[in-house]
């Protein structure tokens, strides 16, 4: 866990991924990614403001690497995944 008064963009997006591989897209929530992060609700509020720009940021983040390539947290992105994402 970050120091208290850090908000660590880096955990907050991978928990963000994890949610959107276990759950899908309408599980992005600041409540549910504060959660899987163990960062504050206030702190993605803060980093990102929007759940839209919390998607942007990891469609950036995936997009710096192949579709073959694992994302960060370790899983593939299938068809399926990215037309939610883009959908979303």
């Amino acid at each position: 866990m970050a120091h208290p008064g850090t908000i660590n963009r880096k955990t907050l997006l991978d928990a963000a991924g994890v949610l959107l591989h276990k759950q899908g897209a309408p599980s992005l929530s600041f409540g549910a990614i504060a959660a899987e992060s163990g960062q504050s609700k206030a702190d993605g509020q803060s980093a990102f403001g929007t759940r839209e720009r919390i998607l942007g940021a990891l469609l950036g983040r995936w997009m710096g690497k192949s579709r073959k390539d694992s994302t960060p947290v370790g899983y593939q992105i299938n068809d399926t995944l990215w037309a939610e994402i883009l959908m979303t």
